[in-house]
């Protein structure tokens, strides 16, 4: 499996994972409630501040298909069941609340959706296209 990563709500730039080439930078996982999670390294599959953020996903906007599941129950499901989420749109198909994440610990209605980064938060934009093959294409 790859790395899972996002463009920051607030300066679209990627959520670099720890093992880019580009270290990163502290980001948050944004909250409806105001608690965001603040993660110093992110390892590129989704975890933030031990939060993974496709179950907070699926809680936060379908808890019904939740009830009495353990994290890695909920995350199979996530990966498993078309719930309109649409990961190539930050999540905002038929969902009240997408993945927010942010450089600073900004207000969850302040900014939109975080869009997938296409380089999965490990390669820039000139790194990608030098180490990969001609025929892949990140706009797929």
């Amino acid at each position: 499996m790859g790395f899972f990563s996002w463009m920051a709500s607030d300066t679209g730039q990627s959520i670099r994972n720890r093992f880019s080439p580009d270290r990163p930078t502290a980001c948050f996982l944004l909250s409806p409630d105001g608690n965001h999670i603040r993660e110093d390294n992110y390892e590129g599959y989704g975890v933030f501040g031990g939060l993974d953020v496709f179950v907070w996903w699926l809680r936060t906007n379908r808890p019904e298909e939740c009830v009495g599941l353990a994290d890695d129950e909920v995350r199979k499901i996530f990966f498993t069941t078309d719930f309109g989420y649409d990961s190539t749109d930050g999540g905002r198909i038929n969902c009240e609340y997408p993945i927010k994440i942010a450089t600073e610990p900004l207000d969850y209605d302040s900014v939109e959706a975080s869009l997938p980064c296409n380089h999965q938060g490990f390669f820039g934009e000139d790194e990608a296209e030098s180490c990969w093959d001609a025929d892949f294409d990140f706009e797929d």
